[in-house]
């Protein structure tokens, strides 16, 4: 399925779920997009994919999906940027998390699930999964969960690949 498919589908899309390097990005380019490129975790990126990314988002404005362990895991990687300005980032991913649309399936549910994610790609992809079995379209820039998520048959955009076509 192309990009221009799943986009044309967004409709039918219970919403779409970022994953945690992409909603990271979004949310330290949101905030200052020139520490970017000084965040370890987000070095492969540039101003442009955030750019990039922001347009795919703003086709998704309200129906923005994220899982607490997504929602852990950004304030974890926001946390090591150890900057004075740590205290606006986590106040900026609080109103961003008062927008967006938060999945509270039980861990135990994730984690019995007859997929068996969890013991192989722990709880934050094994819920990212999760809901993209429940008809959410997936962003995300892990090979590995792209493969698993498109190998049961549902769509996922890897925002790595989509990156390499538009160079």
């Amino acid at each position: 399925m192309t990009l221009e498919q799943i986009l044309n589908k967004r409709n039918k899309y219970k919403g779409l779920l970022i994953d945690t390097n992409l909603m990271l990005l979004f949310i330290i380019g949101s905030f200052n997009n020139n520490l970017i490129q000084n965040f370890n975790r987000l070095k492969k990126f540039s101003k442009e994919d955030y750019s990039t990314l922001t347009k795919l988002i703003s086709l998704f404005t309200d129906k923005i999906l994220i899982t607490p362990h997504i929602l852990t895991e950004l304030c974890n990687l926001s946390d090591s940027l150890n900057l004075r300005s740590d205290y606006q980032i986590f106040r900026f991913l609080a109103s961003l998390t008062e927008k967006l649309k938060e999945d509270n399936t039980m861990s135990l549910q994730i984690i019995n699930d007859d997929t068996n994610a969890f013991y192989k790609f722990g709880i934050a992809d094994a819920g990212v999964l999760n809901l993209a079995k429940q008809n959410s379209l997936v962003l995300t820039d892990d090979l590995s969960l792209y493969h698993l998520i498109s190998s049961k048959g549902y769509d996922v955009i890897n925002f790595t690949l989509l990156m390499n076509l538009y160079e």
